[in-house]
């Protein structure tokens, strides 16, 4: 049986957060969608929780951890719906969620993917996310973080990308974009496609009415650890070697050096996860070599004018400072 919409819920021992996640979408005011939840080989009875309590949930178990960015594929390849909702486990939704994302495939005809707004779980006053954002040190970010929800947050406009955990997607995108890169495991794989869909001319645009409430890290056990900044330092260079135009890459790399050290200060210094840092540049340059061929296609690809895109930068670079602009 068809449905409009299929919600992909990545999991990895994560049961604590999934009781309240379902229990959300059971609520919703739109009800023409699937929930599929892929299992990273969950050691905390997480599958068995999903057969007993809630049974009209899909389930696809991995018998190990193979990383977000697998498990999302999967899902998307399974899905039944047109459109493809993509949800991390640690999130609340809206009643209105999918009212409001239904609405906008109505009325945004130029867009092709969208992101929700993610608000903090906790001080539900304050935006967790509104979209990502890629400025030209090559850092992707979430736009409006930690800040108070009002204007110019509750005006829907054109975003560089949406975060994949809580982003929505004309599921026939993933075929012309192509899937998620299983190569990076997790984190700043939204931050590739994102690119990605962009080099292509595909057009993002920021649903305020679409609300989640997200704790955050919920999956991982905080913001920092071994594994995310590992993840992190590595994944964020591939994304630049992949993606950004040669043009760019040379005008911005003044940019991007200082974003880099950034990294290293911030991770390094401030943070003490020196080993780690290490380990993401180590694995970034080994597989530099990898990320070159797959540069060659994607830039291929591109239909988007280098000016355009700068455009999308620039304004990514405003979002960061808080002077958003319209694009």
């Amino acid at each position: 049986m068809s449905v409009e919409i299929s919600v992909i819920i990545p999991n990895w021992n994560g049961r604590t957060y999934l009781e309240k996640c379902l229990s959300s979408l059971r609520n919703q005011e739109y009800l023409d969608f699937e929930v599929v939840v892929v299992d990273n080989g969950s050691t905390d009875g997480s599958v068995e929780f999903l057969h007993r309590y809630f049974p009209e949930t899909r389930v696809i178990a991995f018998g190990e951890n193979r990383g977000f960015a697998k498990a999302v594929n999967e899902g998307i390849r399974q899905a039944k719906g047109e459109y493809v909702l993509l949800l991390n486990n640690d999130v609340e939704a809206d009643p209105r969620l999918f009212s409001q994302l239904h609405d906008a495939m109505a009325h945004l005809g130029e867009a092709d993917f969208y992101a929700c707004r993610m608000m903090d779980f906790y001080q539900r006053e304050l935006i967790d996310g509104a979209g990502d954002g890629f400025p030209r040190k090559g850092k992707a970010f979430r736009i409006g973080h930690g800040v108070k929800f009002g204007p110019p947050f509750d005006q829907g406009r054109r975003v560089f990308g949406a975060c994949a955990g809580a982003g929505f997607y004309k599921k026939e995108l993933f075929g012309k974009v192509g899937l998620f890169d299983e190569d990076f495991f997790a984190y700043h794989e939204d931050a590739d496609w994102n690119f990605r869909a962009n080099l292509m001319g595909y057009r993002c645009f920021y649903i305020p009415g679409a609300v989640v409430y997200h704790i955050g890290s919920g999956t991982t056990g905080g913001l920092y650890n071994e594994l995310t900044v590992l993840h992190n330092v590595r994944n964020m260079i591939h994304v630049i070697i992949k993606d950004l135009p040669a043009y760019l890459l040379l005008k911005y790399l003044p940019w991007i050096v200082w974003g880099q050290i950034e990294s290293f200060l911030r991770f390094c210094v401030v943070q003490g996860y020196r080993g780690a840092y290490l380990k993401g540049l180590s694995s970034a340059i080994r597989g530099s070599g990898k990320m070159f061929k797959k540069r060659k296609k994607i830039q291929r690809k591109r239909r988007i004018s280098l000016f355009e895109l700068e455009q999308l930068l620039i304004v990514s670079e405003k979002e960061r400072k808080g002077q958003i602009r319209p694009i």
